[in-house]
């Protein structure tokens, strides 16, 4: 069912902080998950001290700071996720997730080392 949206002005609807394009009230009868996915935080994660600016810009947003909320799931791979690893310990209410990336990765990394030989004999 695809239910079109209806643009009124109101002045007594605030604009959440956390996303412009997100609406802060949803509409009556719409069911809100509680999952959202932010705006893009201009960071590049190829350091541990920008990936301490987007955890740390996380636990703002998900409430873990004012204590509406005791820990989040976060998903990564890649650089970041490397990064994210040696500092996990610093947010302890973070939980890492290995994204399916990251482990494809792993799997045709151990796969082409584990048959190196075998595949450069046959060629």
């Amino acid at each position: 069912m695809i239910k079109s949206h209806i643009f009124e002005e109101s002045s007594e609807i605030n604009m959440n902080p956390i996303s412009i394009t997100q609406k802060s009230v949803p509409e009556e009868g719409v069911n809100v998950p509680d999952i959202f996915v932010p705006d893009p935080l201009p960071v590049n994660p190829n350091s541990t001290a920008n990936i301490c600016k987007v955890l740390n810009h996380i636990q703002e947003i998900s409430g873990i700071n004012k204590g509406e909320r005791k820990w989040i799931a976060v998903i990564c791979d890649g650089i970041p996720y490397y990064h994210a690893q040696k500092i996990k310990k610093d947010y302890p209410r973070i939980i890492l997730l290995p994204g399916a990336l990251h482990e494809e990765m792993n799997m045709l990394k151990a796969f082409v080392e584990l048959n190196w030989y075998v595949l450069n004999n046959i060629i």
